[in-house]
């Protein structure tokens, strides 16, 4: 026979400076380890989940997406119960996450959650003190979510809490950004790297920073 596992779901809004924010991804990651699967039930298993009599369900330690609607609204259905992590994406799908949190769905319920965002972005714009053309001022650049001196990047993306920009011509502009501080990572081509915290408000702030010297050399 086919061991049953309780199920629930998730349901909720996504609101963006007290808009409905469509198109946004959502993911849902269990947050326990997988069930064992009895081999000798005739169960078609999968990264997604298996097949039961009433469809298909999601198997701890996988992961499910769900996009916003046009008012902001996601479902996910037929989870097994337990703790699961939920995510929230910019509409590129990639960078900073704009929101995690961890819920419990329970059997035969759905959690419910109002994800009530204030977001923001920045616009940058470097000078050289010495007349340097714009054209000159080519690198990367890094925000990290939080305001820690000299973060770790690979942990910080692990943790979905960084983004990287391609600098052109002395410019480069986030996109969407939780409202909150970040520690800033400028590295222009033949140039020492730049770093800073700053805050990131409603709306979009505009940075203008001069460019660092020349390396020596």
């Amino acid at each position: 026979a086919i061991k049953t596992h309780p199920i629930g779901g998730i349901r909720g809004q996504v609101l963006i400076n007290g808009q409905p924010a469509k198109g946004l991804s959502i993911y849902a990651q269990s947050q326990q380890a997988s069930n064992p699967v009895n081999k000798s039930s005739k169960v078609n298993v999968s990264i997604r989940g298996f097949t039961g009599k009433s469809g298909v369900y999601f198997l701890s330690g996988s992961s499910r997406k769900s996009v916003t609607d046009q008012n902001g609204e996601f479902r996910f259905e037929k989870l097994s119960q337990g703790p699961y992590g939920l995510r929230v994406l910019p509409k590129s799908g990639k960078g900073i996450d704009l929101h995690r949190e961890e819920v419990q769905v329970l059997a035969n319920q759905d959690a419910n959650r109002l994800i009530d965002l204030q977001i923001g972005s920045i616009a940058v714009k470097i000078a050289a003190e010495n007349g340097d053309e714009p054209s000159e001022l080519n690198g990367v650049a890094f925000l990290i979510r939080g305001a820690e001196p000299k973060p770790d990047l690979k942990d910080a993306s692990r943790q979905g809490r960084t983004q990287k920009f391609n600098v052109r011509n002395g410019t480069f502009h986030s996109g969407d950004l939780p409202v909150g501080d970040y520690f800033m990572i400028v590295q222009l081509q033949g140039r020492e790297r730049l770093e800073q915290t700053i805050f990131v408000n409603a709306g979009t702030r505009e940075l203008n920073l001069t460019a660092p010297p020349k390396q020596a050399g």
